[in-house]
């Protein structure tokens, strides 16, 4: 099991940008790691929209995304103004919470049109009786 950080989460570095656009390819890269030629992806919240792209983008390697509490991708109305920064240190990346604004407030429209694309089968046991 591998279990990445996302980009400027954990123990990754920041590299300058929180695109989402960006994190698929850096899920995408995985696979390329010995006996990995398909991968079941895991997100919750946040990464459960970065779990969705590498599904959308590339179905023959993701086998089946599991995804809790994701959010649809749809422009949030009224959008989200930014909040003034907190005075003193702070334990997370303000950069991170002003790229997820802006992000959430004028989503690529590609992402919801893609949401077709993944069409995994639920496993039986899912389905109730």
């Amino acid at each position: 099991m591998y279990a990445p950080d996302r980009r400027g989460h954990g123990r990754s570095r920041w590299p300058g940008q929180y695109a989402r656009e960006a994190m698929p390819d850096d899920v995408r890269a995985l696979p390329a790691a010995p006996g990995l030629a398909r991968v079941d992806g895991v997100g919750r919240s946040p990464g459960g929209l970065v779990a969705c792209l590498p599904a959308q983008r590339h179905p023959g390697v993701v086998r089946r995304p599991v995804l809790e509490d994701v959010c649809a991708p749809v422009p949030r109305d009224p959008p989200r103004v930014p909040a003034p920064r907190p005075v003193g240190e702070l334990p997370f990346g303000r950069a991170m919470v002003r790229a997820t604004d802006e992000q959430c407030n004028a989503p690529d429209p590609v992402w919801r049109d893609r949401m077709g694309r993944i069409a995994m089968p639920t496993p039986e046991e899912f389905l109730g009786r």
